[in-house]
């Protein structure tokens, strides 16, 4: 979080909160499931999809107009300006959305993910935040195993 505050990703900072309450709340209904024997994984409707990719976008245009004047409204907190803030807004919000869709176990996750770390791969990497672009080359490498994984998986709902 604090990395990310000192390049200007602000963001990113908000998202590593999300992320901890997530977590927390998906490792409590994945344990919840695997009691009760429930492990299916699959694709939500479309119209579900469509929803979820609008809400998506709508939301990252909405927190990237607002990163793009934190710091003219809060200047004693973002002294600086947003870098990168609307492809830096949308890939938060479309990790926010990754981590619930997880959550419920929905396939589609992991497309978002996919797209989430190859952004993310160009913002750390543009920004010379090295060690953090490649943690994200990784990244990608396990979305991209996780889809091919669940869409192999012979519990789909």
């Amino acid at each position: 979080m604090i990395l990310f505050y000192q390049f200007n990703l602000y963001s990113d900072v908000l998202e590593q909160v999300y992320y901890l309450v997530a977590s927390l709340y998906g490792w409590w209904v994945w344990s919840q499931g695997s009691r009760q024997g429930k492990v299916a994984t699959g694709f939500s409707k479309p119209k579900t999809l469509l929803t979820w990719a609008l809400a998506t976008l709508s939301l990252g245009l909405i927190l990237g107009f607002v990163m793009s004047n934190v710091n003219s409204w809060l200047p004693e907190v973002f002294p600086q300006p947003a870098a990168l803030p609307m492809l830096d807004a949308i890939t938060t919000v479309m990790s926010l959305s990754a981590m619930w869709l997880l959550t419920l176990k929905r396939a589609e996750s992991w497309v978002y993910w996919i797209i989430v770390d190859l952004a993310a791969i160009y913002i750390y990497f543009t920004k010379e935040i090295v060690f953090v672009g490649m943690q994200y080359v990784v990244l990608t490498l396990m979305a991209i195993y996780g889809f091919i994984v669940w869409r192999k998986s012979p519990t789909k709902n």
